[in-house]
């Protein structure tokens, strides 16, 4: 299925857009002008020849009431129609359905239809309580695709709940004329305006719409009494079974619960909970009076109207709230995705000069044995590591995925660390005796533990703290995973630092680089993982990886990669082609190859190797291609001098991505080299695949280090 947030990207280019007519439709509190909104943005995204919201209406509800309607260009008058024979009909009798193509033949009685050139259809109904209200429906003139109908698919799902609760507050205020004068208020004003209203209809001192907090307490926001609104009040604990409660006297002693019951002076006390169609409590609504009430006033259309406005807005609030926190993370998404492609791009153009360093260097060095030349190779590998973490967040590290005990990797990685922990360290494990498998590139698995318990430790006091680290098996939605917990009782971090820690180059440290927490977020998505934390200030961190569990790996056949090397063939004689964009890398890797022995032609691009090969013919004995060039990339390339030669080849990739590799299958490949590498890798991984093409023309590619 798709991201969520990947269907959400077309309202995201609208909300950068124009803001203004994104967010004003969203904050009218009049359900018609944001139906007309919804059908006009559904028809500007998916270019439907008709979008309408509907309103189920009718003795038997057989018949829809269109709210709103538009075209590919233009508003459709509102208009009514029979459901009866249509493909409207079986949304009410399932959770939304899709009609790709042919929806006129399915549908014979439905002569609009046929008569429009309808094609396909696509629908999602709007319950609440169980019961069908209206709908959402597209009308396309052509069939749609997988993708069209994944994407149609998820929008519907996006916007349902909102809709429905518009829908709910617009049957309210239809139903509700005694409030009509309030049925225009929007947000916290509106629940002010008719706890005012009710109170005074029914002479009563007070009345209130109040929320349920994630805690289970019940806060009211707008609480009236006695004709003077008291914002924020807190009522009390939310006790399920003795919400809906009627106190005609003595109500803080019969509902001791109600803690605001004294102190508002109320003798009798109402109340009601508030549901979603779902049945979770998202608040209640209530009426209290200083004098006793002998008649329950629940059965009161008046009592019953102002519920259902209470529910509508609460709803409303509620969706208006997921929205904005969609929007949140939509843009933290986005913002993080850049910084990647970001450090990604940079990753890449730091190992082309990294090979011109290190190789230029590793040569020096080699003639001059100079302390200066290996001070370069050591700084280079140091900011290769670098690279490697910046590749790392971007999601692109190089490595073979296999099957990892994810318990030994904890047990390994926090050994590795012991001796180094600060004084008063305390580093307490809770590891299950079984192996946890999951799917991972060993180092890198090891460098999630690393990282985050490097980052436990320094958060700890000078006098020493906790750092407690578990493992255990969990069940979630999306399947079984294995949850790796990482927690500290150090200094935590507050909003605003929790917001930006796992953008790179950031770091509350003073000699931190900021791409520790960087590089684990990348790792962990590269493994289709979840990455969470939790932190207050002087509270303590934690830190959540959950990694899909993997199968119990079993006893694989010989590689026959893994048998002795074949012994070197006289370096002397192999005839190289080499081709690469990047004119530092070319020069670097043509002169530790020329001193090796090798004789090597070079070619910049992918149409220059062509070019040397027609000349040169069949007589290269190995070919060495950049994977990501300007005219024609790696594959392509290769693909070309697959015609002129059957020469074994290695990829040389500034990413080292392992899946890329597919796209060589059948084209010799024996071996990726992932930028940066030193000169004996490379000396090394060409005499390999000189020695072993004859044996194995077939075998896949090798990833090498």
């Amino acid at each position: 299925m798709t991201d969520r947030r990947s269907a959400l990207g077309g309202w995201a280019e609208i909300i950068r857009a124009s803001p203004e007519a994104f967010v004003l439709p969203l904050t009218t509190g009049q359900p018609d002008v944001f139906f007309g909104w919804l059908t006009a943005q559904l028809a500007q995204r998916f270019q439907p020849d008709l979008v309408l919201v509907g309103d189920s209406v009718g003795a038997e509800h057989d018949e829809v009431q269109v709210l709103s309607a538009r075209g590919r260009t233009s508003e459709v008058p509102a208009f009514r129609y029979d459901l009866r024979g249509t493909p409207c009909a079986q949304l009410f009798h399932r959770d939304g359905c899709v009609f790709e193509a042919g929806v006129a033949d399915r549908f014979p009685d439905d002569h609009f239809l046929r008569e429009n050139g309808i094609e396909a259809y696509a629908g999602i109904p709007l319950v609440d309580d169980h019961r069908s209200l209206g709908l959402i429906a597209l009308l396309f003139g052509r069939p749609l695709d997988a993708g069209e109908v994944e994407a149609v698919q998820t929008e519907l799902e996006v916007w349902r709940e909102r809709a429905t609760a518009e829908l709910v507050r617009r049957r309210a205020d239809r139903d509700v004329r005694d409030l009509v004068e309030i049925a225009e208020q929007t947000g916290a004003e509106t629940c002010w305006s008719i706890s005012e209203a009710v109170a005074r209809m029914l002479g009563l001192r007070g009345a209130f719409v109040a929320r349920a907090t994630p805690e289970g307490r019940l806060f009211a926001p707008a609480l009236v009494v006695g004709g003077e609104r008291r914002p924020d009040v807190a009522l009390g604990d939310l006790e399920l079974q003795a919400v809906d409660a009627f106190a005609p006297d003595r109500a803080a002693e019969r509902l001791p619960q109600f803690e605001a019951i004294r102190e508002l002076g109320a003798r009798a006390f109402w109340i009601r909970t508030i549901r979603d169609a779902e049945g979770e409590v998202v608040g209640a609504a209530g009426l209290l009076h200083h004098r006793p009430i002998h008649v329950d006033p629940g059965g009161r259309p008046t009592v019953q109207a102002f519920l259902a406005r209470a529910r509508a807005e609460l709803l409303r609030e509620r969706a208006e709230e997921q929205r904005r926190a969609t929007e949140i993370r939509l843009w933290a998404t986005q913002r993080r995705e850049s910084l990647g492609l970001m450090a990604g791009g940079m990753a890449h153009d730091f190992n082309n000069l990294l090979v011109g360093v290190l190789g230029n260097a590793e040569l020096l060095w080699s003639d001059t044995r100079s302390e200066c030349a290996r001070d370069i190779v050591q700084a280079a590998e140091r900011a290769a590591e670098l690279c490697r973490q910046m590749l790392a967040y971007a999601g692109r590290s190089p490595g073979q995925k296999t099957v990892v005990d994810l318990g030994a990797s904890v047990r390994e990685s926090v050994a590795m660390l012991r001796s180094s922990n600060p004084p008063g360290c305390r580093v307490e494990l809770d590891l299950p005796d079984a192996p946890v498998f999951v799917e991972a590139i060993p180092a890198q698995l090891g460098q999630i533990v690393l990282n985050l318990v490097t980052n436990a430790r320094e958060a700890l006091p000078p006098e020493g703290g906790r750092v407690a680290i578990d493992l255990s098996r969990r069940a979630t939605e999306a399947g079984a995973v294995a949850a790796l917990r990482v927690a500290d009782d150090g200094r935590g971090m507050d909003e605003a630092t929790r917001s930006r820690i796992f953008e790179p180059f950031f770091s509350t440290k003073e000699t931190g680089h900021g791409l520790g927490l960087a590089a684990v977020d990348g790792i962990v998505r590269s493994f289709r993982g979840a990455l969470r934390v939790t932190s207050e200030a002087g509270r303590g961190t934690t830190f959540e990886v959950e990694l899909p569990l993997a199968a119990t790996p079993e006893d694989s056949a010989d590689d026959p990669w893994d048998e002795a090397p074949t012994p070197a063939r006289d370096p002397a004689c192999g005839r190289l082609l080499l081709v690469d964009d990047d004119a530092l890398v070319r020069e670097t890797l043509e002169r530790i190859l020329r001193r090796e022995g090798f004789e090597v032609v070079v070619a910049e691009s992918g149409a220059d190797a062509l070019r040397a090969a027609q000349a040169a013919g069949p007589a290269f004995d190995l070919l060495i291609v950049d994977l990501t060039m300007p005219d024609l990339d790696g594959p392509a390339a290769l693909r070309g001098l697959r015609g002129l030669t059957d020469a074994p080849a290695l990829v040389v990739s500034g990413f080292g991505e392992h899946q890329t590799l597919k796209r060589f299958d059948g084209l010799g490949v024996r071996g990726v080299l992932s930028k940066p590498f030193r000169a004996e890798v490379i000396t090394a991984a060409i005499r390999t695949a000189l020695s072993e093409h004859d044996r194995s023309r077939d075998s896949g590619p090798v990833m090498i280090p």
